[in-house]
């Protein structure tokens, strides 16, 4: 008898065993499956994503006195109009074009640090530009902060053919973002601005605000006074000065562009942060004068942040 109960207990060892053995290991494999979904659900639940949060009208004020043929002023965050003058109205946008240029620039870019040319084609255009010689080879970095810092028309040309692409490519990928962006009533010719043909609206610039002034390398380069270098050919250095006045000034700007030519007359586009971190953009095309177009963006953001709240 006993010979058998030692048989009998052998037999089970040998098929206990590893059924105890795979148990343990499909308990664990449960309990790792269950320990991710805990993680998952906890990554779910701690989402730092923020719902925008659309300002609230607190006076009875009804918005600022502008001569431009049409101004806008809206909410970065949630988008919403605070303030707007003929928004739908299509008209030129002179040098406020250079932020879509750079922005199709950054998306082809070969390189900052690769070197390109002002040639004399370039230099035949007008407007404001680097004094240069012919044939003179710049960093593409420094073409891109010359052309919008000192908004550099020949500059803002160079980048164009530093990408590899036609100008009629080029143009026709800064038409393609547009409508991405949702810019309905935009259109370009060409990417310096020089051209009345290049159109927009108030509307469609707070869409182009916030897709330029969120990128950090157009949010720099548009808030910067000034901007030194020096060339890569004859080495001569050069300096450019941004024309907007409002850099300097009590506004926090977190980005700005001008642009004039005579047709389009004084244009001008901002986006501004207050004290708590609230962001607007301001826009107006078609002021009288330079020193209105400064003075008119600088009331439309001075209303909005003492009319409106953010809660």
């Amino acid at each position: 008898m006993l010979y058998y109960f030692l048989i009998s207990l052998v037999f089970l060892a040998q098929f206990s065993a590893p059924l105890v053995s795979k148990n343990v290991v499909n308990l664990e494999a449960s309990f790792n499956q269950n320990e991710v979904l805990s993680l998952q659900v906890n990554q779910k639940s701690t989402c730092p994503c923020k719902k925008a949060i659309t300002p609230v009208k607190v006076s009875d004020s009804l918005g600022v006195h502008t001569t431009a043929k049409a101004a806008i002023i809206a909410d970065q965050q949630s988008g919403a109009i605070l303030f707007q003058k003929e928004p739908e109205k299509q008209l030129p946008l002179a040098s406020i074009t250079k932020l879509m240029t750079a922005l199709v620039f950054l998306e082809n870019n070969p390189g900052f640090e690769q070197i390109g040319q002002i040639g004399s084609g370039e230099n035949n255009l007008e407007g404001a530009r680097l004094f240069v010689k012919d044939n003179e080879k710049i960093k593409l970095e420094d073409l891109f902060y010359s052309s919008l810092v000192g908004s550099a028309n020949n500059a803002t040309q160079a980048l164009v053919h530093a990408t590899g692409l036609t100008g009629e490519e080029f143009v026709a990928k800064m038409n393609q973002k547009a409508q991405k962006l949702g810019m309905n009533h935009t259109f370009f010719v060409e990417p310096t601005g020089l051209s009345d043909q290049n159109v927009s609206t108030a509307r469609d610039l707070v869409e182009l605000a916030k897709a330029t002034f969120n990128n950090p390398k157009i949010k720099e380069a548009t808030t910067l006074k000034e901007y030194s270098f020096v060339t890569e050919g004859n080495k001569e250095f050069h300096k450019v000065t941004s024309p907007d006045e409002l850099l300097g000034s009590y506004l926090n700007l977190t980005g700005t562009k001008t642009g004039f030519t005579y047709e389009a007359g004084y244009c001008l586009i901002v986006q501004a942060k207050n004290e708590s971190g609230h962001e607007v953009i301001a826009a107006v095309l078609g002021s009288e004068s330079s020193d209105t177009r400064f003075q008119e963006v600088k009331s439309l953001v001075f209303w909005a942040f003492n009319n409106y709240q953010w809660q």
